[in-house]
């Protein structure tokens, strides 16, 4: 949403923080090597706020006698820095490797091979169906930290002791004393089927308690969550009271970030926890099924309850607040209906200092003016195409209500807090019989949704994301790009008031 390589693709993102900037390490794709194969490098950009993010370029090649090159994370060991990052080499093994650096910047490997055993962990092409077992990424607990080992780390792996060979999802678990030589420990999750593999997955401890993040995607979920009727990806995490594990599933909805019900399951994943001061952040990429991957907002990762995690607005994100282009007097001034029929209007409407709405049993759209906001010049680099909007919705009876943008091609791409219903709702907003306009959802996540709801949206291009009372609720990548300066109101067989609205031009 927030960032991407002017040439590369970019995939799979970790961070290193260091005297005050920030360190993004990504896959990466060169051009050359578009549609010919894995990811072939190991690329950087630096922030000094965790929002804004300059390109510094490719830092590190795969192996010549690799196919390609997977996910890493960087380790400190006094004035040492240990990346780890897999490759498959030879072809059928996938195999951990390493490099060292004094600058995070110039990167150099060794001779050090991490490799699976073959008693816990799958170790030959001939153990599953799949063209290798999984052996990647290893999230070495408090690796940015500088303490002395014994170092343990959670990596993906496949078990070898298991019921169904393609069953074999693993949070495997290894040790080392010195960060390059690590010896395999059992699985920290026994029970294979619940997740078709732990990838990237990263420790973090709060309040006493652990939790290990990782993410999956599988367009066979259902063979696996008991929570998808369909399609799922996103970033999942399990608890336990001992930072060595068993790890087990929290009480609940185990999904952290992500969407069980949208083709794109890959939209949002690959989320990992970083310690900042004394918050845990959470950062992210948004893909599709390409894959092509743009950096993600900042979000705080935080405990709602014992074992239950959340994901919160960062404030570090107000820095994406530019030039204010619209309040609620302003939009007031020239609302239109977007369908009026008849002498009657769908609604019942005053305009006062707040939107106020009463239902007349049908639903409504109302095209706001449009801004004057900038359009972007460059789609990597310029943020000022995105729009960031808060506004307070009072739903005092009825479905609910909310905001839709208008796409380039004249679709409205809406944003729906349904509280009858309970959920937020991503979808379509299009024109029925007679009065009535219509949201045909693509998104739906579900979440408790009050009689009054302060919601905050970043938009961009084909990004949108939604916080309610400063809590994370879902993410949605529509098809169509967004018209930055040409949104409305949605109405769903509601009463109730819009009131507080401020819309921002992104910078």
């Amino acid at each position: 949403m927030l960032y991407k390589p002017q040439e590369e693709r970019l995939w799979d993102c970790w961070i290193y923080p260091h005297e005050g900037k920030y360190y993004m390490y990504h896959l990466s794709l060169s051009p050359q090597q578009y549609g010919k194969g894995g990811w072939d490098g190991i690329s950087l950009a630096i922030s000094e706020d965790f929002v804004h993010w300059k390109e510094y370029g490719r830092i590190f090649e795969k192996h010549p006698e690799a196919l390609w090159i997977g996910t890493g994370m960087i380790q400190k060991k006094g004035d040492l820095y240990i990346m780890n990052f897999s490759e498959e080499r030879p072809a059928g093994k996938q195999n951990i490797y390493f490099a060292t650096s004094r600058d995070l910047i110039h990167w150099e490997r060794t001779d050090h091979v991490c490799a699976p055993d073959g008693e816990h962990y799958m170790n030959a092409p001939t153990d599953c169906s799949s063209s290798y077992p999984r052996w990647d990424s290893l999230g070495v607990i408090d690796g940015l930290e500088d303490k002395p080992g014994p170092y343990y780390a959670f990596l993906t792996a496949s078990a070898k002791k298991i019921k169904n060979m393609n069953k074999n999802g693993a949070l495997g678990l290894v040790t080392s004393k010195d960060g390059f030589n690590w010896t395999c420990l059992p699985n920290a999750f026994p029970d294979t089927d619940m997740f078709p593999q732990f990838e990237v997955p990263e420790h973090v401890e709060i309040n006493g308690r652990h939790y290990v993040t990782f993410c999956t995607s599988s367009y066979l979920s259902h063979r696996f969550d008991r929570y998808s009727d369909d399609m799922a990806g996103g970033t999942f995490y399990v608890v336990s009271d001992d930072q060595l594990g068993p790890y087990r599933l929290p009480d609940g909805d185990y999904m952290l970030q992500g969407t069980r019900n949208n083709p794109s399951v890959s939209m949002v994943t690959v989320g990992r926890p970083l310690k900042v001061g004394d918050q845990v952040f959470y950062y992210h990429i948004w893909g599709d099924n390409g894959p092509e991957g743009w950096g993600g907002s900042a979000k705080l990762l935080e405990e709602e309850k014992p074992y239950k995690l959340r994901l919160r607005y960062n404030p570090v994100n107000d820095s994406l607040k530019g030039k204010l282009l619209a309040t609620t007097a302003d939009v007031l001034k020239d609302l239109q209906f977007v369908k009026h029929p008849g002498l009657i209007p769908p609604i019942k409407l005053t305009l006062q200092e707040d939107m106020v709405f009463e239902s007349l049993g049908t639903a409504a759209a109302l095209r706001a003016p449009a801004l004057n906001g900038s359009t972007g010049s460059n789609l990597n680099t310029d943020l000022s195409d995105g729009r960031f909007i808060t506004f307070d919705l009072d739903i005092e009876s009825g479905e609910g209500g909310g905001i839709y943008f208008e796409s380039e091609n004249g679709t409205r791409l809406g944003v729906m807090l349904n509280r009858q219903r309970q959920r937020l709702e991503f979808g379509f907003i299009n024109e029925g019989w007679g009065p009535n306009m219509l949201i045909c959802n693509d998104v739906i996540q579900k979440f408790p949704i009050s009689q009054h709801s302060m919601v905050k949206i970043l938009a961009r291009k084909w990004f949108i994301e939604v916080y309610i009372d400063d809590i994370y609720v879902s993410s949605w990548r529509p098809a169509q790009q967004i018209n930055p300066n040409q949104f409305g109101f949605y109405l769903e067989d509601c009463t109730g008031k819009l009131s507080n609205l401020e819309v921002w031009q992104m910078v």
